[in-house]
């Protein structure tokens, strides 16, 4: 299975990575590619309502 930076559209990941690990075949694989911060933003950006879900794919 391959993710590729859809992830972080999802509002609730842990449903994400439940419903993954339930349709994996035993011994299968899953390989991420998504965007990651290592927490360290400016003050403009911890200001900024984030965009995640529905928002950041232009959907709302």
């Amino acid at each position: 299975m391959i993710s590729n930076c859809v992830i972080n559209l999802s509002i609730d990941k842990p449903a994400v990575f439940a419903e993954t690990f339930r349709v994996l075949r035993p011994r299968g694989r899953l390989s991420v590619s998504d965007v990651v911060a290592d927490g360290t933003h400016s003050a403009l950006v911890r200001a900024t309502k984030p965009l995640t879900g529905p928002d950041r794919a232009g959907l709302a």
